[in-house]
């Protein structure tokens, strides 16, 4: 599972959480280990378009 770093919302608590119901977790703002990984947490959704536009700004083009 992995907690996506986007510069914004609670990683920590939502890598606990995670962990604490037995996920392997890792915390990266690496968008593209999401691409592998079998579940993606993007924290603090609430404000959305400014962590979409970083992951997309960070991704590795097609």
């Amino acid at each position: 599972m992995v907690v996506v770093d986007h510069g914004s919302g609670n990683l920590r608590s939502a890598e606990r959480a995670l962990a604490r119901v037995g996920a392997d977790v890792i915390v990266s703002p690496d968008v593209s280990a999401a691409e592998t990984a079998d579940g993606c947490v993007v924290p603090g959704v609430g404000a959305f378009s400014r962590p979409a536009w970083r992951a997309s700004s960070r991704a590795a083009p097609m």
